[in-house]
């Protein structure tokens, strides 16, 4: 009948809105990975290990697909200014490589209120 039909086009009209959504956020994580990858392995490539910026820690490790690193030896990027806080997502003068811990222990906060806390 028509209302069952009007339901499902409906329907499959939302879904393929969720998709869509899906797809862009995978996107942009994806984009985001491989960021961060290329960034830590030019520093790899430079420096000849990664060092934290905040505790010093040093040889950290880049983390691949299929691999499962220690959050205190793990190479991450941090934002120097949080984007919440208006800093460059690919802006790679507002980037810093840290270690894990440090990466999470900073969270959104300015580096001030970071090292404030150290």
């Amino acid at each position: 009948n028509a209302k069952s039909l009007a339901s499902s086009l409906l329907l499959r009209k939302y879904l393929m809105e969720m998709d869509i959504d899906y797809i862009e956020k995978m996107d942009l994580i994806n984009t985001r990975i491989e960021f961060s990858r290329n960034y830590l392995e030019g520093v790899l490539e430079d420096c000849g290990s990664i060092k934290c910026t905040y505790c010093g820690k040093d040889d950290l490790v880049i983390e691949y697909d299929g691999m499962r690193v220690e959050n205190g030896v793990k190479a991450t990027i941090d934002h120097i200014v949080p984007v919440s806080k208006g800093g460059g997502r690919f802006d790679r003068s507002n980037i810093t490589p840290c270690c894990g811990g440090c990466n999470t222990k900073k969270g959104n906060k300015s580096l001030e209120e970071f090292l404030k806390k150290k």
